[in-house]
């Protein structure tokens, strides 16, 4: 998925799905679906839920296949806590699909943001 995650279908795509949430939220912000903070979007990256939509062609480039719910944006620190958490849980990973994997690390990260910033109140 690097190749892919460098093409231009792959920009492309990527801001299509910034106009496509736009679009639908009416908002020129989006929330970080870690910590759940207002962002520009030049701040923000996308993570894949899911890869299923995208497929390589035959002779070469890709297919950006995606659906809208199989992106969300996050920051870059809070992108590589996605991974390192995946990284570091890859036997519940590898017993579940990767959106279902994907979807517990988020919500978990996101509860110990809550509960750190409760601790600060």
């Amino acid at each position: 998925m690097t190749e892919y995650l460098r093409s231009t279908v792959w920009f492309r795509r990527r801001d299509q799905w910034f106009e496509d949430e736009a679009a639908r939220t009416g908002q020129q912000l989006f929330e970080c679906a870690v910590c759940m903070k207002p962002t520009r979007k030049r701040e923000l990256e996308l993570h894949h839920l899911d890869y299923s939509g995208v497929v390589e062609k035959i002779h070469g480039g890709w297919i950006a296949g995606e659906r809208h719910e199989d992106l969300v944006a996050v920051h870059p620190r809070c992108h590589e806590w996605i991974h390192q958490a995946l990284d570091d849980d890859a036997a519940a990973g590898a017993a579940m699909n990767r959106r279902a994997a994907n979807e517990r690390v988020i919500a978990r990260l996101r509860s110990k943001i809550i509960g750190y910033l409760g601790g600060l109140g």
